[in-house]
């Protein structure tokens, strides 16, 4: 782990564990990123020894990490910027809604429109969100491409059968990028 560039942690892991990797990442410099899971599972990642550099929670978990209620695109900036010592970017998933992305760094946080999809099955569709965001990062791709990059990659996940889809590619990807509209 140490001479990794990126790690993916979902905190279906131990708290042990958990804070390991955690040590590990700010030992070697890599880049950390997390998906909550589940509400029962998100706060765990209240307790790692040093900040992940992205999570990709959905709105439930999102109100699970800031200990309140998040029903408005208000209180979801105001959690965001209340978990932003700990974490450099949230990317919240709204489903239908799309994404929601707040910067640390930069102190704010901007709505990504979600993909037209025929929804199959959700299942998977976070981590499809969570690998093809982490792999634009790796790519070199600018955090806007990372997020339509891992929007793509879940609508890929949301419209095939399998828990995982075994149809993404980058140029499935690219392709949903290109061809798909975003819903208002």
């Amino acid at each position: 782990i140490r001479f990794c560039s990126h790690i993916i942690v979902d905190v279906n892991l131990e708290r042990e564990t958990l804070g390991s990797i955690a040590r590990l990442k700010a030992e070697g410099g890599a880049l950390l990123a997390a998906e909550p899971v589940s509400v029962a599972k998100a706060e765990k990642l209240l307790g790692l020894p040093c900040p992940a550099d992205l999570i990709t929670p959905n709105l439930d978990e999102l109100t699970a990490l800031a200990g309140y209620p998040v029903h408005t695109a208000g209180d979801m900036e105001t959690a965001c910027r209340g978990l932003s010592a700990r974490f450099n970017h949230i990317l919240v998933t709204l489903g239908r809604e799309g994404a929601y992305h707040f910067d640390a760094a930069a102190g704010r946080g901007k709505r990504y429109p979600a993909y037209k999809a025929e929804i199959t099955d959700a299942t998977g569709a976070g981590d499809s969100f969570t690998g093809g965001v982490v792999y634009a990062l790796a790519a070199g791709f600018s955090m806007d491409e990372c997020i339509r990059t891992g929007m793509a990659a879940a609508v890929l996940s949301l419209e095939s059968e399998q828990t995982v889809c075994g149809g993404i590619s980058l140029e499935s990807v690219r392709d949903i990028m290109k061809t798909r509209r975003v819903l208002p």
